[in-house]
């Protein structure tokens, strides 16, 4: 959910987040009710239980909860504490602020770089918007193949940063 931001925008994001120290044998989440927070295990094991079954332990570095970030849905399952646990939370509320804070800047920087792009000189502001709308941030590590000769030519590309090769 985050593998796509910059360091500055996780900056952000950290900044939102609350901690907390849960003890063994709390119930965190139950099934069926509000989803609120996103959770990341700071230490501790806490267990995933469908029913009445054990179907995964989260543990350091694991996090939970993110569908309650992006829609508002129930619960899946109950989350129980198994040790005491450090867990660092983000709120729905916050992380809706910061993702809209994210949003604005990457439309704005996207905007002006938009605007500096000869082929796009003589659009007016509304075919720049238009663009803007249907533009996907998409980022590459060095030596991945973006297409393959032969692939369909459906999307177009436009290099914000980096360097490409063409073969």
């Amino acid at each position: 959910m985050f593998a796509t931001l910059e360091d500055h925008e996780i900056d952000l994001v950290l900044q939102d987040m609350e901690h907390y120290l849960v003890p063994a044998g709390t119930n965190l989440f139950e099934a069926g009710t509000p989803g609120l927070y996103f959770f990341i295990v700071a230490h501790g094991f806490l267990q995933v239980i469908v029913g009445t079954k054990v179907v995964n332990m989260l543990t350091q570095g694991e996090g939970f909860g993110e569908l309650a970030l992006m829609h508002d849905s129930p619960r899946s399952a109950n989350i129980r504490v198994k040790t005491d646990a450090e867990l660092w939370g983000l709120s729905r509320f916050a992380f809706r602020g910061v993702t809209r804070q994210i949003q604005l800047s990457n439309y704005e920087n996207m905007k002006k770089f938009l605007n500096g792009v000869p082929l796009f000189k003589k659009l007016g502001k509304n075919a720049i918007e238009a663009i803007l709308h249907a533009l996907t941030l998409l980022k590459f590590d060095q030596g991945q193949t973006i297409v393959h000769e032969g692939d369909p030519g459906d999307v177009f590309y436009l290099i914000v940063e980096g360097t490409v090769v063409a073969s």
